[in-house]
């Protein structure tokens, strides 16, 4: 211990001995640093005449009363350069740079001497090419004779040219600047630019390599890309791929395709891929107790079931199963299977039946069929056909005035879309229009087609469009705006709340219940402000507007409806979650509304 104790004392004496020499060491590189970083009084420059001193002042990204190291004014020098350089002022130079120092106010006034001397200019342009006409390749060219001489921009131009003969099947192109003749006239210089290009051997593809792609199997992504073995090499169709890879949904993340040569000297298109969870399972069970309040008040079960599997054994098929029960009275279930590419041509079809139960008072029972056929890789074409039909209880019928029906209707439409990633989109348009002709026979009860004076065969008419677009803000950042409207006619003027179109809750309008809207003429504006923090994520602050109109026997009944909140999606082994908390018109905080699931597609 005592050991220890003279050793700690020793350790204070050099430390006190030392002390001094430390703090006068810090003190000198302190005065070291405020030397070097003086700071800036005035800011000149001299010689110069086609560029203004707030032109030079920016370049040099020098601030007046800023600090100011002398170590700078070489690369400082070096910025304004570049930029003369690249308006067509190549010899450009900075003949000296003057630094006065104000000791007692601690500043440098810091004065630069340029001079311009002529600027370049483009004179003729000339192309010597093997297969693309030079007047043609000169057509597609930005250049032209007169512009500012511009190293860049004439970099910019062979990877024009480049990229013009990969479309054609040359991906092997070498573009250069062969001669370059300048002439001096009285203020200037002009340059003639000579250039070459040798177009290669033609590339044919030989064989689509595929990785990454555990589950899918290889024909569903050759088929969707519209390239085959055999086929010309062209650089617009390869940049499409990723675009119609990632719309399938199936996939994280589609890397740009490469061009190689494989060892038996093939050309050869390599696909990377990343696949992403394409089976979604959401579900969950509630119990509700008995109120002893009530006299009947016996408990019962809520919950919700969602099983989604849109790459079926990786062939590209779908299935999906969804059941609901929000509450005592309601229910309803859902199941649909789509085939795809039928007769190997680029056509969906797919078929369903659903099960709907409204608070007791009718149920619906619906099977329809439809088909997509594509028309362009952003343009489809849409056809339908489905039965409804509605069966009132007796109450229903006698209270509410609701006739059993049965309704045949046939839909068709257009879908146009251009988003670069549906599951979390970044840029792009999403259009849809639909157009649907149905005729209902109402079958009964026969007191009430007399009552009513119901007409036993009507037909309806319904036209729906759907709009959404994504506008980039700064990086990852975008404004997202979608709307929807729809509108049912019937030729004998009897709707029935049936036949209305329902909405509200977390696919419409958040804020509100689920379907706690419904009318004849329906809309709903979703506008989100979203900050994007990975591929398949977001955080995002949305305002949205609902509206409906419709007529009954008290009258006409119109609303318009405010929502607003707040939201977040991210990626989860399950699938993509979504949580929004929304409010609805004139409501608190603690009536607020949280819309939860697990998502397929945003």
């Amino acid at each position: 211990m005592s050991f220890r104790i003279q050793k700690i004392i020793k350790m204070e004496s050099i430390i006190k001995k030392y002390y001094y020499l430390y703090v006068a060491f810090i003190v000198l590189l302190l005065t070291g640093y405020l030397n070097a970083q003086s700071i800036i009084g005035s800011i000149k420059f001299e010689g110069n005449q086609k560029f203004g001193d707030e032109q030079l002042l920016e370049w040099s990204e020098l601030k007046p009363a800023g600090f100011f190291n002398k170590n700078q004014i070489t690369s400082i020098n070096k910025k304004i350069i570049t930029h003369l350089n690249e308006q067509g002022y190549l010899y450009a130079q900075i003949d000296s740079v003057s630094i006065h120092t104000n000791i007692e106010k601690r500043t440098n006034d810091i004065t630069w001497y340029i001079k311009e001397n002529f600027p370049f200019y483009i004179g003729a342009i000339s192309v010597i090419s093997d297969s693309i006409s030079a007047e043609d390749l000169i057509s597609q060219m930005d250049l032209r004779e007169d512009d500012i001489y511009n190293h860049k921009l004439i970099e910019k131009e062979i990877n024009v040219i480049n990229r013009l003969y990969a479309e054609k099947g040359f991906p092997f192109v070498e573009s250069t600047v062969s001669e370059v003749n300048i002439k001096k006239s009285d203020n200037s210089y002009v340059v003639d630019l000579f250039f070459r290009v040798k177009s290669g051997k033609v590339a044919e593809i030989s064989k689509i390599i595929l990785t990454g792609n555990k589950v899918t199997k290889d024909e569903v992504i050759i088929r969707e890309i519209d390239i085959k073995p055999g086929d010309k090499y062209r650089q617009d169709e390869v940049e499409k791929i990723p675009h119609l890879l990632n719309k399938l949904g199936y996939f994280k993340q589609v890397r740009t395709p490469q061009f190689t040569i494989t060892k038996e000297n093939e050309f050869a298109l390599l696909i990377e891929v990343e696949e992403g969870n394409t089976t979604t399972f959401d579900g969950i069970v509630g119990y509700i107790p008995d109120d002893p309040s009530q006299k009947k008040g016996e408990g019962y079960f809520t919950g919700l079931l969602n099983a989604s599997f849109r790459n079926l054994f990786g062939t590209g098929r779908k299935f999906e199963i969804f059941w609901e029960k929000p509450d005592k009275y309601s229910d309803q279930f859902k199941l649909y299977y789509e085939e795809p590419w039928i007769f190997n041509l680029p056509i969906n079809v797919g078929v369903g039946l659903e099960r709907l139960v409204r608070d007791t008072t009718y149920i619906e029972r619906s099977y329809f069929t439809n088909s997509s056929f594509r028309i362009t890789n952003d343009l489809k074409s849409i056809f339908s056909f489905y039965q409804k039909v509605t069966i009132p209880d007796s109450s229903a019928s006698r209270d509410l005035r609701l006739a059993r029906n049965i309704i045949n209707t046939v839909e068709f439409g257009i879908e146009y879309d251009t988003r670069d990633y549906p599951i979390n989109p970044r840029s792009g348009i999403y259009y849809s229009t639909k157009y649907s002709f149905g005729q209902k026979q109402n079958t009964g009860p026969s007191y009430l087609i007399k009552e009513e004076n119901l007409v036993e065969n009507e037909e309806l008419q319904k036209v729906q469009v759907d709009l959404a677009f994504f506008m980039p803000i700064i990086s990852n950042q975008l404004l997202y705006f979608h709307i929807y409207g729809s509108q049912i006619k019937s030729n004998e003027n009897q709707l029935q709340v049936t036949d209305h179109t329902w909405f509200g809750g977390a696919k419409s309008l958040r804020g509100y219940r689920e379907n706690q809207f419904h009318g004849s003429v329906v809309s709903w504006l979703n506008i989100e402000y979203r900050f994007l923090i990975g591929r398949n994520s977001r955080l995002f602050i949305f305002n949205d507007w609902g509206f409906y109109h419709y007529k009954d026997k008290e009258g006409k009944k119109e609303n318009i409806l405010p929502g607003y909140g707040l939201g977040i999606r991210f990626d989860t082994a399950l699938g993509v979650m979504g949580v929004d908390f929304g409010l609805g018109k004139n409501d608190s905080f603690s009536n607020g509304k949280i819309h939860f699931g697990i998502e397929n597609t945003f």
